[in-house]
């Protein structure tokens, strides 16, 4: 599994049992049975609501590309077969690139922002008719 710093630190500091290989357990040291009951248990305990475990999944992928990862890696992470599952996210991608080259044709920020979010969209329903 490929994790970061972040995830590697978290884990780190949950409790540890020696008697036991997994990682999420019960009091007794048993693997959690079902996860979804153990997730939506702790959003109750801390007074989330309408919130779903797929939720992590959207935000894992919308967090990566609004900080500029590429989105073929972001499609092997989410392990999405075809592109168009990853496309979704694409919108949410930087556009400082963009943005940034479209200074040398004298473009403001905005236009090109406005730009590159048609072209995005593009690709994205062009996929979606493809699809079909």
């Amino acid at each position: 599994m490929t994790h970061n710093r972040t995830l590697r630190e978290t884990l780190q500091a949950l409790p540890r049992r020696i008697d036991t290989p997994y990682v999420f357990t019960d009091r007794e040291g048993n693997r959690l049975k079902d996860l979804l009951l153990s997730f939506k248990s702790a959003c109750r305990g801390v007074g989330i609501k309408d919130f779903r475990l797929h939720d992590l999944r959207h935000t894992f992928a919308s967090r990566l590309l609004t900080s500029g990862a590429d989105i073929v890696a972001v499609k092997e992470l989410q392990g999405h077969k075809p592109m168009q599952m990853t496309l979704r996210y694409a919108l949410l991608a930087p556009s400082h690139e963009v943005v940034a080259i479209s200074l040398l044709d004298g473009d403001s920020n905005q236009a090109a922002a406005k730009n590159y979010t048609k072209t995005i969209q593009s690709v994205v329903a062009g996929k979606e008719r493809s699809a079909k």
